[in-house]
């Protein structure tokens, strides 16, 4: 089962729209500009063993730069202390994703570029940036000079330096100027800002919220978007449901507020673990058919209201497959085959 953080850090980045705006806000500007962000496109079917899907959560996605396809690979990093391993966990997931690929397409002759990066949830102290600060370099100090066999030994070794950012850094005060969309803001403050939060700082939160919130009800899928920032938070703070409840009525919008209290209602009735997975179930599969409805537009033209139906009617596994289809699909007829 996912984690909370992974459950809402998926629901959001997940969608090209958002991801692009946080990764231009955290990659070098270097990198962001040798970029094409129009062309990003999310690459279905990632995943994280069972036993780290208690902390991370990882996703792929596939971008054009000077012309060749790039893949970028999110790892986020959700402990409250450093993760010495994480290097290493972002290099698996990199190789697995290669390898996924050479069986998806046969022909395939030359492995596409990858772009990692680990996002820290937090400032991580000692952690370490790359796969050279995890090799044992002991030997080094037996022997006044290397030799020749020993600059062999070190030129051989695997290097691996992923992009690693703090999320810090995209925090509520520090995103003047960043060009990230308004869900991205929120979902970045959350992760930041909302575990384990008592009720003052809970309540800080919602107030600087509140005119963010408005105007996220009224953009496309505000509700669910609103949906999954509840589920999150009603997981991570410290705070009693009924607390909240107050809370949420004493700092925010009306309006805001009744779209807020169905779901702690079902919750007290039903408990909160099976109303946050509905929630964000609900919401990832109405994000990810807008999406992919969009993806289609753009690249083929006007859709058949048969098509449509297939999309309304579809599965997250269906669409997920018809996704991963449209990277290299030359008709809608190959996407939406078998």
């Amino acid at each position: 089962m996912h984690s909370p953080h992974d459950a809402l850090f998926r629901y959001t980045f997940g969608q090209p729209e958002h991801a692009a705006g946080l990764l231009r806000s955290v990659l070098p500007r270097s990198v962001v500009t040798s970029i094409d962000w129009t062309s990003l496109q999310a690459i279905p079917g990632t995943r994280v063993d069972d036993q780290l899907r208690r902390h991370q959560s990882d996703l792929a996605f596939s971008v054009c730069s000077g012309g060749h396809q790039v893949l970028v690979y999110v790892l986020i990093e959700h402990k409250r202390r450093p993760e010495r391993w994480a290097v290493v966990q972002l290099l698996e997931y990199v190789i697995g994703l290669w390898r996924d690929l050479r069986k998806a397409q046969s022909g395939m002759t030359h492995l596409p570029r990858v772009l990692p990066v680990l996002i820290l949830q937090s400032h991580a102290g000692k952690q370490p940036r790359g796969l050279e600060d995890l090799l044992e370099d002991s030997w080094r100090s037996m022997a006044d000079d290397l030799s020749i066999e020993d600059l062999r030994l070190d030129l051989a070794q695997p290097h691996f330096d992923p992009f690693v950012v703090d999320l810090e850094q995209c925090s509520w005060q520090h995103q003047q100027g960043l060009a990230m969309t308004l869900l991205a803001k929120l979902t970045v403050d959350a992760l930041v800002s909302l575990p384990a939060a008592d009720a003052v700082a809970a309540r800080q939160v919602f107030e600087r919220w509140n005119a963010a919130l408005r105007r996220l009800l009224g953009s496309q899928a505000g509700d669910y978007a609103l949906r999954a920032l509840w589920s999150y938070t009603a997981d991570v703070v410290d705070v009693p449901v009924d607390v909240l409840v107050e809370i949420v009525e004493e700092t925010m919008d009306p309006l805001v507020t009744r779209k807020f209290k169905p779901p702690i209602e079902q919750w007290r009735d039903q408990g909160r673990e099976q109303g946050r997975e509905q929630g964000l179930e609900q919401g990832r599969q109405a994000g990810q058919r807008d999406l992919l409805q969009r993806q289609l537009k753009a690249r083929f033209g006007e859709i058949s209201s048969q098509d449509l139906d297939r999309l309304q009617h579809a599965s997250i596994e269906q669409l997920e497959v018809w996704a991963l289809r449209l990277l290299d699909a030359g008709s809608l007829g190959e996407v939406f085959a078998g």
